[in-house]
């Protein structure tokens, strides 16, 4: 996800887009709705994981909002969700090889079918000078379509079914009969055969040629260069002609486009890490469990189980990467049925994590995450263009403002990692650091630094309170480290206009 806009969500009228660059800082005053945006993510990722009635799970292990009439603002009207991604990887039915479709909008509307839970109302996928609308009915039985200006209605006589599963969007197919037997496809057969009406040639259908033909991609999102290619197959046809077979190959894919986001989001899922505001307190003992765990809590409590899972290469290499940048290096000692997480400082003893400051427990089960994500299995997991996204409330909560520099530089270092090994990364930051945004200028200014001004996007929340002109007002560095639209005296006691 490259962008994410919400409207009529929580006290957001419309937040417009808010790009996720590879560090996303979200600042702003208590109550400012900096916590609500960034809750969006584990409300997500909380909604993925738990097959509910309706889209999202309002009230979960992550998030609880209570429900849909809570966090609509006001209590009143629907949700608009906007995500925009970078790269969607699409593979066309019968063809092996994914396509791939550049700077995708999906925007949702959700509207309340009880007062628990909502219902999809309306969805559409556009792409360049494309678009697919999906309006679906309070009851989730009937679903109309249009893609480019061909209508569902043009078809009557083909059923849109649709099937709720644990994909975010319900997938779509399309149903019609034969001589003996129905048709259930994710493609339109009626589309198929207008397709086919107007490019079959000999042996082949026009839908084979098709596929055959590698210059013509059905996903293509360069739709003049598609228009091109059934012109060259139809030179005597008229345009209007022309454009609607140029058109129907996007209702033909309406089905296949919502899968492709559906699997996106699948992924994006899977690479997807929350952190809590407050960490769990460590304990001197752990109880020792005979299971592997593989992903840590957005609370650290399971940290110890975690670590001890880890094989003893992996372990080296955490600590390696722990020791270069803050200096310590972590280890754990087995007996009588329990665990005990020991912590060694540069020239201190070996001590027990209980034994040495409350902000090594804060910040522990961020760095971990993050080294798990990235340098562990989690920056393979999935496909390429899929980012990996961690979403981290307070980092610096109970930390020195040296050991906040600290965790900027980890920062710097873990971008210029992602950079060479082609690893996309989302890192978003609730925070209410000064040491961290001057700490991230002064990376972005430093020639030595891999850090540039275009890794960064600064979002200030209840901005028009600080004499801007939105209540979300996205800002950036300079090349050399200023903030750009930065207000007189933000982190001040009482702000100087």
């Amino acid at each position: 996800m490259d962008k994410l806009r919400l409207r009529n969500y929580r006290c957001f009228d419309d937040t417009g887009d808010i790009e996720l660059k590879p560090i996303t800082l979200l600042l702003g005053a208590n109550s400012s709705g900096k916590s609500s945006f960034i809750k969006f993510f584990p409300l997500l990722q909380q909604s993925l994981e738990t097959r509910v009635d309706g889209l999202f799970l309002w009230d979960g292990q992550y998030v609880d909002f209570k429900n849909f009439k809570n966090t609509v603002r006001n209590g009143d009207g629907d949700i608009v969700i906007d995500y925009t991604i970078g790269n969607l990887e699409a593979a066309l039915l019968y063809k092996r090889r994914a396509q791939i479709i550049k700077d995708v909008v999906v925007s949702m509307t959700l509207s309340e079918k009880e007062e628990y839970y909502d219902y999809l109302k309306e969805l559409t996928i556009s792409y360049n000078d494309v678009y697919v609308k999906y309006r679906f009915s309070k009851d989730g039985k009937s679903c109309y379509i249009e893609a480019n200006g061909v209508k569902s209605t043009e078809y009557p006589s083909e059923k849109i079914r649709i099937e709720f599963n644990n994909n975010l969007l319900p997938s779509i197919r399309f149903e019609s009969e034969g001589n003996d037997f129905k048709i259930s496809s994710p493609i339109s057969q009626f589309a198929l055969a207008e397709i086919n009406e107007y490019l079959g040639k000999g042996k082949k259908t026009g839908f084979e040629l098709l596929l055959d033909d590698r210059e013509l991609n059905l996903f293509s999102y360069d739709y003049q260069k598609g228009y091109d290619e059934i012109k060259k197959r139809m030179p005597k046809a008229k345009n209007e002609k022309i454009k609607r077979v140029a058109d129907v190959q996007f209702y033909l894919i309406a089905g296949q486009l919502v899968s492709a986001v559906n699997e996106y989001f699948a992924r994006m899922s899977n690479k997807f890490s929350y952190v809590l505001p407050l960490r769990s307190i460590m304990n001197r003992y752990y109880r020792f469990q005979n299971r592997n765990v593989d992903n840590i809590d957005p609370d650290g409590d399971n940290l110890a189980m975690f670590l001890n899972s880890l094989s003893d290469t992996k372990m080296d290499e955490f600590n390696e990467w722990l020791f270069d940048i803050f200096k310590f290096k972590l280890s754990i000692s087995k007996s009588e049925g329990h665990v005990e997480l020991y912590i060694e400082e540069k020239d201190k003893p070996q001590r027990n994590l209980v034994d040495v400051g409350f902000g090594f427990t804060q910040i522990l089960p961020i760095l971990t995450i993050i080294w798990k994500s990235v340098y562990g299995s989690g920056g393979n997991v999935g496909r390429k263009f899929t980012p990996i996204t961690i979403a981290i409330e307070q980092p610096e909560l109970h930390l020195h403002p040296r050991f906040q520099a600290h965790f900027t530089q980890m920062l710097a270092k873990v971008m210029e990692y992602c950079e060479k090994s082609n690893i996309q990364l989302r890192i978003i930051i609730e925070t209410h650091s000064e040491v961290i945004i001057n700490k991230l200028g002064q990376l972005i200014y430093d020639p030595k630094s891999a850090l540039s001004n275009n890794d960064v996007n600064v979002v200030l929340f209840n901005a028009s309170h600080e004499g801007l002109e939105k209540y979300v007002h996205p800002t950036s560095f300079t090349e050399d480290g200023g903030l750009i639209d930065w207000p007189f005296g933000f982190f001040q006691e009482e702000n100087v206009y």
